[in-house]
């Protein structure tokens, strides 16, 4: 297996956590597939990440999180003579079980700087297994509530012409990871059928023009008991003034969002994603209370596998899925260099990945 950059490889083991769920240990966890995952008791996953943060510490668990995905990369000679499924398995499953890393090929390439030919999956990615698995006949996705584009006296044509280009052109934007999987898995009727049971269920009222959030909030409280499953979650979707303008100015310009594009890269359209309660899950006094963001920027194009996959596998809450990225309207976030604009994953971004090897260097 790949070496890490560094040329050492670090101890790893039973030892690196403070608590194992039952019937598990380290080995267990750094190779644990999606339906590992699935099969754990309620908050169990959480007990062990909250270990390995006790033992490891912040850093670490980012360490071995790269650590674990460089381990499961294949050698030059192991991919000429590993089948294409098993190379495709260890990619997509390799480093799922650390929050630090998200399970999706094409994020992990986009961290690792891993040539486009590296990349081969010839199972389903793991958002669209945890689809199958567990909302498969339904529809699934996100609600979202449009607070633009209603206009004033005399304005409705325009903002509604305005509002219809920003909905044709978000809806290419949001089936990226769909073109993704059918063009580099051989999972095409599997990917075909989650394309067709993927929405974003708009919510549409001119009094919700540039309402407050918690406005907002209410009003998808209001809609949640009649959901189904697969769009029942702690994060709804928000389409502002400044949302409608960053996905139509990606679409005009002259490379708007493909199963191609670079994930963390600047200038990517954006939506707001919204937490649907302001409450934190832990007392203010905890470091965890911190990471709490009640609104924050998600890239368009990670709606449907990275941010879906989280909220809908329940894998963490909200305060630990925003642990990276500014909030909206948050003046302490502004110029911190540690936290990201957009969210993209729960993995820290090549440039931070990158600034925290030259300050241990």
């Amino acid at each position: 297996m790949a070496a890490d950059d560094d040329g050492t490889t670090p101890s790893y083991g039973d030892h690196s956590s403070s608590y194992w769920a039952p019937g598990w240990n380290y080995q267990r966890y750094s190779n644990a597939t999606t339906e590992d995952i699935l099969g754990l008791a309620p908050g169990e996953l959480l007990k062990m990440q909250a270990g390995l943060r006790d033992v490891l510490g912040e850093q670490g668990v980012v360490a071995m999180a790269r650590h674990n995905f460089a381990r499961s990369l294949p050698t030059a000679e192991e991919a000429m003579a590993t089948p294409n499924v098993e190379a495709g398995r260890r990619c997509s499953d390799g480093a799922l079980m650390s929050d630090a890393f998200e399970g999706h090929a094409q994020g992990s390439e986009a961290v690792q700087g891993a040539p486009e030919e590296a990349v081969c999956v010839d199972i389903p990615p793991n958002w669209l297994r945890l689809w199958v698995k567990r909302h498969e006949g339904e529809p699934w996705g996100f609600v979202a509530i449009r607070a633009a584009c209603y206009g004033g006296e005399g304005e409705e044509e325009e903002e509604e012409a305005r509002w219809a280009r920003f909905k044709e052109a978000f809806g290419k934007m949001v089936e990226v990871p769909f073109d993704w999987a059918a063009k580099r898995t051989s999972s095409g009727e599997a990917v075909a059928r989650g394309r067709a049971a993927f929405e974003v269920r708009w919510v549409e009222d001119p009094v919700l023009q540039g309402a407050e959030m918690d406005v907002l909030r209410r009003k998808y409280q209001e809609l949640f008991p009649s959901l189904p499953g697969g769009l029942k979650h702690p994060i709804f979707l928000c389409a502002t003034p400044e949302v409608v303008e960053s996905v139509l100015s990606a679409a005009a310009s002259s490379d708007p969002p493909t199963a191609d594009s670079r994930r963390w890269r600047r200038g990517a359209p954006y939506v707001h994603a919204v937490a649907a309660s302001r409450d934190r899950g832990v007392e203010d006094e905890h470091e965890e209370s911190a990471w709490f963001r009640d609104v924050f920027r998600v890239a368009v194009e990670v709606v449907a596998d990275e941010l879906w996959w989280l909220v809908g596998s329940g894998a963490m809450p909200v305060r630990r899925i925003t642990r990276g990225v500014k909030g909206v309207g948050v003046p302490a976030d502004v110029g911190n260099a540690d936290l990201a604009d957009l969210w993209w994953s729960t993995a820290p971004s090549p440039e931070m990945v990158r600034r925290r090897g030259s300050v241990a260097s």
